[in-house]
């Protein structure tokens, strides 16, 4: 998918490309409101539209939400890029500057690869829900089925994608919404295995893992992280790596 970028600030435009392109993702940056109208123009001429447009707040001459409301008014919903609003200014005081006029998601400043994944899950969701459950089938697979697995992960739309995808191959998925809840669910059932996000909110991932690898009754159970980190030095494949092979 390709994603549009328009802040005014060079170092946000860089940090932004470069988690993109560490997700997978084709992107390009332009520096106003102006320029993103402009680009997303040429690009549906040419029929290589973006998916998603990624508007900081507060921009010189035509600002985020500017942009935003002019997109609303001169084009139809079906031609519209997911629309996700970044500031690093109150949340609320964009909301009152948007009034009635909503954004498929919202991303508060500073951004980490984690919250930049969750944000786009969930603008992509919120213009077309039916899109998590697009697809072909999956193969029930005998071994899996059954299987109990802790899924700890606070995000909704993540937490729906990583069911719908578990329940399909047959296995029991018990949701977690953070790595306390997730010490609380092991102390009352049973499961062959935990998928742990890295990045919660109460407690995270590395603190449950941590706890739990403490308690000789979970020695041998695996925990699989999750995250949006994908580089070798990302703290969540620092996380898989240690976690595999626990100290002593």
């Amino acid at each position: 998918m390709r994603i549009l970028i328009a802040d005014d600030n060079d170092s946000a435009r860089q940090i932004f490309t470069q988690m993109l392109g560490n997700l997978g993702f084709s992107c390009h940056a332009v520096d106003s409101g102006e320029a993103a109208l402009a680009e997303l123009q040429l690009a549906e001429n040419a029929g290589q539209p973006y998916g998603l447009c990624i508007l900081d707040w507060k921009m010189p001459g035509m600002d985020g939400v500017a942009t935003l409301l002019h997109l609303r008014r001169t084009r139809p919903l079906q031609n519209l890029p997911a629309i996700m609003m970044t500031t690093a200014y109150d949340g609320c005081a964009l909301l009152a500057a948007l009034g009635e006029v909503t954004a498929d998601a919202i991303l508060a400043k500073p951004v980490t690869p984690s919250s930049l994944f969750d944000s786009i899950a969930e603008a992509l969701h919120q213009r077309n829900p039916a899109a998590l459950r697009r697809g072909s089938p999956v193969p029930q697979v005998s071994m899996m089925t059954d299987r109990r697995v802790l899924l700890v992960e606070d995000n909704p739309v993540n937490q729906e994608l990583a069911e719908q995808l578990l329940q399909a191959v047959g296995i029991v998925v018990t949701t977690a919404n953070n790595g306390l809840e997730a010490l609380a669910c092991l102390e009352r059932e049973q499961f062959d295995a935990v998928l742990m996000d890295c990045q919660m909110p109460v407690m995270d991932g590395f603190e449950a893992t941590r706890r739990l690898r403490a308690d000789r009754r979970f020695a041998d159970l695996p925990v699989i992280a999750l995250t949006a980190g994908v580089q070798a030095r990302d703290p969540g494949a620092l996380f898989c790596e240690w976690y595999e092979r626990p100290p002593e």
